[in-house]
Parts: structure tokens; sequence; C-alpha cells
């Protein structure tokens, strides 16, 4: 397979895996793919900051700061399918309930959400939300932006 071809397999595979936007049939579902695509997370990271930074913006065109913001947040959980938040949760539920590695990780399965997960979730999303309202739309759309694609990049290290 020539290299562009593979490169923009692996390109879909993250956008496939990463957000809730199709990917052309013929990208399929490779473990091969799907080890590649680690690299194109900054490109997924400036994809979701962009569509926050987008709805942000327009958003403040037309509604208060506060309400663009949850516009944006709205834009990019609905992107990326909850990944992030649905982690943070599971994560949270765990380490708050479990004694034990084992317990740990039964509670992070767990696909119900407990109290430390809602409890870490609603905080999670008042911070960013607060935050970035604080500061003026064009540097709040600056910080998705970047916060977004470093965040990508600095996983790959």
């Amino acid at each position: 397979m020539p290299a562009a071809k593979r490169e923009l397999i692996r390109l879909f595979a993250a956008i496939q895996f990463f957000t809730c936007l199709p990917a052309p049939a013929w990208v399929g579902h490779s473990q091969e793919h799907l080890r590649g695509a680690i690299h194109y997370l900054p490109v997924i990271g400036l994809l979701v900051g962009c569509t926050g930074a987008a709805a942000l913006l327009l958003g403040s065109l037309l509604w208060p700061p506060l309400v663009a913001v949850v516009a944006s947040s709205v834009a990019t959980i609905l992107l990326t399918g909850a990944l992030h938040e649905d982690g943070l949760a599971d994560a949270m539920d765990g380490f708050g309930g479990g004694r034990t590695r084992d317990q740990v990780l039964a509670i992070m399965k767990d696909p119900r959400i407990g109290v430390f997960g809602a409890s870490a979730l609603v905080l999670a999303l008042l911070l960013k939300m607060t935050c970035l309202q604080a500061v003026v739309p064009a540097r709040a759309a600056l910080l998705l932006v970047s916060g977004h694609a470093l965040s990508r990049f600095a996983s790959l290290y």
C-alpha cells in the first residue's frame, strides 16, 4: 500500500475513533491502522478545538458569554461523543469507590455513573466554563484550540 494512502487511512481511523464523525467505508477497522492513528491525535485536537472555538465565537455574537461558552462545550462534547467526560467519570468513580486495584478496575468498567464520577464531571465542566467565560471570546477561542491540540500532542510522549 502506498505510504500516502496508509497515512490517509490512519487519519480517518483517528477521526473515526476519537470523534463521532463518519469515516469512509473503505477505511475499515484494523488494529494496525488504529495503532498508526495515534500520531494524528494533535490533528484531532485541532479539529475539536476549532469546533469549540467556532461555536464560542459564533455564540458570542448572539448570546451572553456564559451561554456562548456552554454552546462551545456542547459542541465539543457532541463531536467527541463525550469520550473524555466518560473517562473522567469512570476514573473518579473507580478511585473514589475502590479500595483495591481489582475493585477500582471493576468500578471503572461499570457503565453506570456513580457519585464520584458525577461530582467530578459537574465540577470539571463548571471550572472549564467559568474559566473560559472570564476571558474575552477571542482569547477563549485561542485557549480552546491550543489546549485541545497541545493536550493531544503531549499524549504522544
